[in-house]
Order: C-alpha cells, then sequence, then structure tokens
C-alpha cells in the first residue's frame, strides 16, 4: 500500500505545483497589463476669451514642449473652447 500512497502523493503534489506556476503566470500577466494600461500623455482644454469675458471663436492655440521644442496647435470652436489631447 505504501508505493501507491507514495505515487498519489507525488501526484498531488505536482498538481499544487503546476496550480502555482499558473497562479503565477496569470497573476504576471495581469500586473504587465495594469502597467502598459499607465498613460504618459496629457491633455490641454480650456476656453479663449476677450477682456470682457467673450470667448473668441476661431483663435488659434499652440501649446509647445519646452524639453522638446515640438508644439501642436488647435483652434477653438464657435464657443471659444479648445482641446490638445495625446501631448507627450
Amino acid at each position: 500500500m505504501e508505493p501507491a500512497v507514495a505515487v498519489r502523493s507525488r501526484r498531488d503534489s505536482m498538481s499544487r505545483s503546476l496550480c502555482t506556476v499558473r497562479s503565477r503566470f496569470v497573476a504576471a500577466f495581469l500586473i504587465a497589463y495594469a502597467l502598459d494600461a499607465q498613460v504618459n500623455t496629457a491633455t490641454l482644454l480650456g476656453t479663449v476669451k476677450d477682456s470682457s469675458g467673450g470667448a473668441i471663436p476661431n483663435a488659434s492655440v499652440t501649446a509647445k514642449s519646452l524639453s522638446t521644442g515640438l508644439s501642436r496647435s488647435v483652434v477653438t470652436g464657435g464657443d471659444g473652447n479648445y482641446v490638445i489631447s495625446n501631448l507627450p
């Protein structure tokens, strides 16, 4: 009877080891997925107004990175609002 118990014990141990490996793989995958979800961009939005507080439509707005020198420009809408997305 002892050999059968030893085989069963070894099989149970291997099953637990496989379960542990699978759990660690899933955890590593989920962590990698969460890290990839981190966003390294920004969005700049606002409203261009004149001195009396009225919106200025069709105004040009430029955002320039001082570190890279890259710039992005947009034109305000009829309500003076603008959105510059995906800025590095």
